[in-house]
């Protein structure tokens, strides 16, 4: 009986000594993934922009991208293009 509960108690210690690492590994993945986003705000924060507000900015910026593409677009002479190539290919893949 006494021999049961001996290996009992060793898988138990072993159980915890797992534990134990699994523990230290995801603790020093954590310490790791909290310096790479420390790493990340600091490169965001350089870039002009605080973190939290890098949700709006990119929109901001999708916007005044949109607003460039569409001033561009108005700045070719589509219709001479078509005039004046064969047969207009060139405006293929235009977005109007």
């Amino acid at each position: 009986m006494g021999n049961n509960f001996e290996k009992e108690i060793a898988e138990i210690r072993k159980g915890i000594e797992l534990a134990k690492r699994l523990r230290e590994q995801a603790l020093a993945r954590k310490e790791l993934l909290e310096n790479q986003l420390q790493e990340i705000e600091n490169e965001i924060r350089r870039l002009g922009v605080e973190p939290e507000r890098l949700e709006e900015e990119l929109a901001r910026l999708e916007k005044e991208i949109a607003r460039a593409i569409a001033e561009a677009r108005e700045l070719i002479p589509w219709d001479l293009i078509e005039k004046y190539s064969a047969g207009g290919n060139e405006r293929r893949g235009r977005e109007d």
